[in-house]
């Protein structure tokens, strides 16, 4: 199976920055390496807010939903944060299950995500 990154810098209007990576194809074995290399790339390049756009994702196995949580706590690590949006409902509902939804943020899209990567921001700044 095949997997493709589209890779772009978004903006709220209120100067909220974010990578967003939407992911089309599937997140399997044979394109989880892939898949890590470029989560590890932008992470590595600075980036610190990350919404991974699900919105063409047709499949992803539990290695690839590890590979999710495995960000989360490394952009934790460096005061960034990953949000996935527009993930199918059926993976959702897989995501809950597991409880892997008490660790990932699930939302609906990029403004929710700007929304909440501007609100966190704004806490951090308001408790120094």
């Amino acid at each position: 199976m095949a997997i493709e990154f589209r890779i772009k810098v978004i903006k709220s209007t209120s100067g909220v920055m974010a990578t967003k990576n939407e992911i089309v194809g599937y997140v399997d074995a044979s394109t989880l390496t892939q898949f890590e290399q470029v989560l590890g790339k932008l992470v590595q390049k600075g980036a610190k807010n990350i919404i991974l756009d699900c919105s063409k994702l047709e499949y992803i196995n539990s290695t690839g939903l590890g590979l999710f949580l495995k960000y989360t706590d490394e952009l934790r690590k460096i005061g960034g944060r990953l949000a996935v949006t527009q993930l199918p409902q059926a993976t959702q509902k897989v995501v809950q299950m597991l409880g892997f939804d008490r660790d990932l943020k699930l939302l609906p899209d990029d403004a929710a995500a700007l929304k909440w990567f501007g609100d966190i921001q704004t806490t951090t700044t308001k408790s120094k």
